[in-house]
């Protein structure tokens, strides 16, 4: 009987299913790992600190700890200082800081995703540096959508790149600012909750607002851009190299502008040279923004393009060719005159009696440069200019006679006239420089059409920065909490594509007023009503500390508050509240 019993329970045991070994952490899985709206990793950390019942400091402190990184390492992760020295907010993007936590975290909770909340899978072929963004952003819809439809909420790694201002799903700029205590958080805090400001503990989403999709357009392109590479990161982990991007952006140079370094960077809309040509080198690499504006500009998938499969097609290569077409600096060059032909026509106007013209002049009548005639003809060139300087101190030549007459015989009204039909309306630099002539000439020339040509270009500028400028002031008159005229200026500058600008002030003075207006009495409101939060709560306090037998000191009343404010602040309270308990009759008159 024992015989058999013993068989059955080795059946038993060889029959037994062994399931996957148990992970130090809770098997938590990332949101929507392959698609746009990936989680990021702060967001997953958060979560799985919440499940733990630990906040996100002590979570990180143990983790770093398990890396192998001192505690002064992990402490750095939750100061509040810019970008460019705060570690917290890389934790998510490229660097020996994300691909440790995101490794140990995979291996403690037994989720390969967890490198995927990251943008590990682009460490070959991006900049490291200035990929993810200093103070903390949100979608306030998305939040309110997924606590209305009770789902769990959480922070897509798209809010946490600086490539992204706007929210692709609502068309709506990400919000820094919480609308309940006015504060933004920069970098990692240490008691973050996914959807909660850790200051004030307030929801941070809100319905959405009315959508501005002419003024967001290129700023949701660019964020759908970035969620493409996002959703193709399993995909691409291991497999991106920097010269298949090289010779992907070579290629294209090619088909498109026939391969020149400048022309290039010319198409591309205000690029650096060095820049394009030190990606199709692979001496520098791009940063996410930048990889994101070439691909909506060339219109290619950005996967196609980091793996150097990007074809551009012949209407954006067509779009590319012309802009570059009307350029003199891009332009080709004509052929060098046959020398013996320009030795002859420089010996020519030397033998004539007149004064001879500029070799500015003479080189664009032959068909070539200045410097070609002074590379073959020197002697000759050096005479020419002796002879003008020679009929100059003499009075016979003027700077202001030779121009005019040379606008006159170049340029007339006729032409001036036909740049007024032209839309957009050129500058009058360009103007001058497509006719070979200096600016300055046309007005002296032509003053009426000159002015009229640089008024009609002024008009056409201000009417492009009032039909950008106007949409977020009106978004900005809705929005609540009031924004600053130092927020909106920001992001005149950023719609505009300059560093700073007062366009807002100059272009709507009346409207700026009204939200500086309604920015100063939404302050002084909150100021106000945080005031009576603070003085009832002190209050309370002392009355607690009086019936205890205690003396109401700042010390105390300050221990006993949840998360006081600076001494300085309760301590006028406390006196004033001290003040009106020790009247007689105080109470009854309040009550």
């Amino acid at each position: 009987m024992k015989r058999t019993a013993v068989r059955e329970y080795e059946r038993i045991v060889a029959l037994r299913v062994v399931g996957p070994p148990r992970s130090r952490l809770n098997s938590i899985e990332p949101f929507a790992v392959g698609l746009p709206y990936v989680e990021g990793l702060t967001s997953y950390v958060c979560r799985l600190a919440a499940s733990h019942a630990l906040t996100p400091s002590d979570l990180l402190a143990w983790v770093s700890a398990e890396t192998g990184l001192s505690r002064d390492t992990t402490k750095k992760i939750f100061r509040r200082r810019p970008e460019s020295s705060n570690p917290g907010c890389r934790i998510a993007g490229i660097g020996r800081r994300a691909a440790m936590t995101a490794a140990t975290l995979a291996e403690m909770t037994g989720q390969r995703g967890v490198r995927y909340t990251t943008m590990l899978a682009f460490a070959d072929v991006l900049v490291h540096r200035a990929i993810g963004r200093a103070e903390r952003a949100w979608c306030a819809a998305c939040l309110e959508d997924w606590r209305r439809s009770r789902s769990i909420a959480y922070m897509p790694l798209q809010w946490e790149l600086g490539a992204v201002r706007v929210c692709p799903r609502h068309w709506s700029p990400l919000s820094t600012i919480c609308p309940g205590c006015g504060k933004g958080t920069i970098g990692f805090h240490p008691h973050m909750r996914v959807g909660e400001c850790p200051w004030c503990f307030s929801w941070l989403g809100r319905p959405a607002l009315p959508s501005l999709r002419r003024e967001f357009a290129k700023d949701v392109a660019q964020a759908m851009i970035v969620g493409a590479l996002l959703a193709a990161s399993p995909d691409l982990d291991g497999t991106l190299r920097q010269s298949d991007f090289a010779s992907g952006l070579n290629r294209i140079a090619v088909e498109s502008v026939g391969g020149g370094r400048r022309a290039f960077a010319e198409a591309l809309g205000s690029w650096r040279e060095g820049m394009t040509v030190g990606w199709r080198n692979e001496s520098r690499r791009p940063t996410l923004s930048q990889l994101a504006d070439v691909s909506r500009i060339l219109d290619v998938s950005p996967v196609a393009l980091l793996r150097g499969q990007a074809t551009v097609a012949p209407e954006i290569a067509a779009r590319l060719k012309a802009r570059i077409a009307g350029s003199r600096r891009y332009a080709k060059r004509p052929r060098p005159v046959a020398l013996q032909v320009a030795r002859e026509r420089l010996e020519q106007i030397l033998e004539a009696s007149e004064t001879p013209p500029t070799l500015n002049a003479i080189a664009a009548g032959l068909g070539c440069g200045h410097d070609f005639l002074y590379s073959h003809f020197d002697d000759l060139c050096d005479r020419i200019v002796n002879r003008r300087k020679l009929a100059r101190a003499n009075g016979d030549l003027t700077v202001k006679g030779v121009f005019s007459q040379r606008a006159a015989d170049v340029v007339t009204d006729t032409d001036l006239r036909g740049f007024l039909a032209e839309d957009p309306p050129p500058t009058l630099k360009e103007i001058a420089s497509r006719c070979g002539v200096d600016s300055g000439v046309l007005y002296r020339r032509h003053n009426a059409l000159s002015r009229q040509l640089a008024a009609r270009h002024r008009a056409h500028v201000k009417s492009r920065k009032s039909r950008i400028v106007l949409p977020i002031l009106e978004f900005a008159r809705l929005e609540s909490p009031a924004p600053s005229m130092g927020d909106i200026c920001r992001r005149v500058a950023g719609a505009l594509g300059v560093h700073a600008s007062q366009e807002a002030y100059s272009l709507f003075p009346d409207r700026c007023r009204a939200i500086t207006l309604r920015y100063k009495e939404q302050t002084r409101e909150r100021k106000c009503l945080e005031e009576l939060v603070l003085e009832e709560t002190v209050r309370a306090i002392v009355e607690q500390l009086q019936l205890d037998g205690g003396f109401p000191t700042l010390r105390q009343v300050m221990a006993r508050m949840t998360s006081p404010p600076s001494a300085s602040v309760v301590g006028p309270v406390l006196r004033r509240v001290s003040e009106a308990n020790a009247r007689p009759g105080a109470h009854a008159r309040e009550s």
